[in-house]
């Protein structure tokens, strides 16, 4: 007889290793951490970790793609409320702003190890997974800019393909500066004048009048180089 699975079960024994491997990431980081800290946070047998992950990494990346997760079920809602395109746009970036804040010992931790010269396969299949499911949002909203007039975008969908792209690009910027070292005032200075360039990129890409997109407001970089 087939062995059956009981899909509830299995989710939450996939998910306790993965709140384990969160609560490790900020307590010792991610080089540090060991199949065996695993297996003592988690009570369980190294055969059944393995079972549903084949190792580190894989589970690294099972953190990566719930943190996407969660980003989708916060902005979601964002784009499916009434609201005009840049409000929508502007509430993206606010919703996204307090969540990286409320988590950002983990996303710190998770950067770290993530962005390292081993992940690059598992990190180009995440980016791809984020790529789809933002596009698919933002051509909503360019669609709905057009129709307003504050966007002039003759083809929504690559417009919103080349807008994730972007953000992807300014996102993984903004990673290698937090992740690498604190910079002087100088050094600061042009991590926003960059910061403006993209901002300027993607009015332009979407027709849209200048100085009306702000993805990064001012600050919040500045906010996370104290850590």
């Amino acid at each position: 007889m087939a062995r059956t699975v009981d899909e509830t079960a299995h989710g939450l024994k996939r998910d306790a290793y993965l709140d384990a491997m969160e609560r490790l990431l900020q307590s010792k980081g991610f080089t540090a951490v060991t199949i065996a800290d695993i297996l003592k946070e988690t009570g369980s047998s190294k055969g059944a970790f393995y079972h549903y992950f084949d190792s580190k990494t894989a589970l690294l990346e099972g953190v990566q793609l719930r943190l996407l997760d969660r980003v989708a079920a916060i902005v979601d809602p964002v784009i499916a409320a009434e609201a005009s395109a840049l409000e929508k746009l502007a509430n993206f970036s606010a919703v996204v702003v307090r969540w990286k804040n409320a988590n950002r010992k983990l996303l710190l931790e998770s950067a770290r190890a993530w962005y390292g010269p081993d992940n690059a396969l598992p990190r180009e299949r995440m980016r791809g997974l984020g790529r789809d499911w933002l596009a698919g949002q933002l051509a909503q909203v360019i669609r709905q800019g057009n129709a307003e007039g504050v966007f002039d975008s003759p083809r929504p969908d690559v417009d919103a393909r080349l807008a994730v792209v972007t953000l992807q690009d300014l996102q993984e910027t903004l990673v290698g500066w937090i992740i690498g070292r604190h910079p002087d005032a100088a050094e600061r200075a042009a991590i926003h004048d960059t910061i403006d360039g993209y901002h300027h990129a993607l009015e332009r890409l979407l027709g849209a009048a200048p100085g009306s997109i702000h993805i990064v407001p001012k600050g919040v970089v500045d906010d996370w180089f104290q850590d």
